[in-house]
Order: C-alpha cells, then sequence, then structure tokens
C-alpha cells in the first residue's frame, strides 16, 4: 500500500532481477533487529491490544485458542482479534474461546477503526499497524508478538 519500500534478498526473492550488480547493499544484522524490536516494544502499558493485521488466518485462530483455552484474562486492557468472515464462520469454537478474552472482529482492522477517543496506546503484532496506527488513529503505537501480547492479559 502507498509508497512502500520494496527489497529483494538475494536468492530468496523469485522476481529478482538476473543481476543484482549495481544495486544498494545493505547488510543488516541480529543485533539491529533485535535493536529494532526492543525500541518498538517500549513504552506505556496499552489500553488496547490488536492481533490480526492482517487477517487472522484459520491456523492461527486455532493455535491462539489452544494457547487461551483454560486461562483467565486479567487487567482492564481491551482486546481485538480480526479475521475475515469466512475463518470466523469456520472456527466457531476457536472463537469461542477468544471471544471470553475480547472482541472476534470480521472483516476490518483496527487501522481503520474510528479508536481515536476510545484508546490512546495499542500494541499489535503487526509492523503495518505499528506504522500506521499513530498517523490514521492518533495511537501511541507498541509492537509485540502475539505471544507476548497475551502475556500482557493472562
Amino acid at each position: 500500500s502507498g509508497s512502500v519500500a520494496m527489497f529483494m534478498v538475494e536468492g530468496v526473492t523469485p522476481e529478482q532481477p538476473a543481476t543484482l550488480e549495481g544495486l544498494p547493499v545493505v547488510r543488516i544484522s541480529r543485533q539491529d533487529i533485535e535493536a529494532t524490536v526492543q525500541r518498538l516494544r517500549a513504552g506505556d502499558r496499552p489500553d488496547l491490544i490488536a492481533i490480526g493485521c492482517p487477517h487472522l488466518s484459520e491456523s492461527e485462530m486455532k493455535e491462539l485458542a489452544a494457547y487461551l483455552d483454560g486461562k483467565c484474562k486479567k487487567g482492564g486492557t481491551e482486546v481485538w482479534f480480526c479475521t475475515s468472515r469466512g475463518v470466523w464462520l469456520r472456527c466457531p469454537k476457536e472463537r469461542a474461546v477468544l471471544e471470553r478474552f475480547g472482541k472476534v472482529l470480521c472483516d476490518t482492522c483496527v487501522v481503520v477503526a474510528p479508536i481515536e477517543g476510545l484508546h490512546r496506546v495499542t500494541a499489535s503484532d503487526s509492523a503495518k499497524a505499528y506504522a500506521y496506527l499513530p498517523g490514521l488513529c492518533s495511537q501511541r503505537a507498541l509492537y509485540g508478538s502475539q505471544r507476548e501480547l497475551l502475556e500482557m492479559i493472562l
């Protein structure tokens, strides 16, 4: 979407040109990645946790439900699980588990939801949401894995 930076990984990206000669090379170390992730996680405690941007797949719904089943939610942090209508319909048992922890929303995404007046700090498992939330939704954005975000409410 929009002016998204594109990159190619030699030997991985299938559409790469026959030669990469003359193109700039950027080297990213494990330390660079870890430092960036720590920066994305730093900040206030979220008042909204949004998981599923892009939408949760059927396998993700099943994994999350299996992880949460039998556990209890603690604290007042609101949680949104976003998925497609098809997955929502195919996963009624999993949906019931997730609904004990928050809302399961269909065919929408937190970055297009009118959350400005409802929440101030939103945490997501999505780098896309992290990038868009401040500008589109006036949010302080935090990033974490699905498991890290769920640990905040368990």
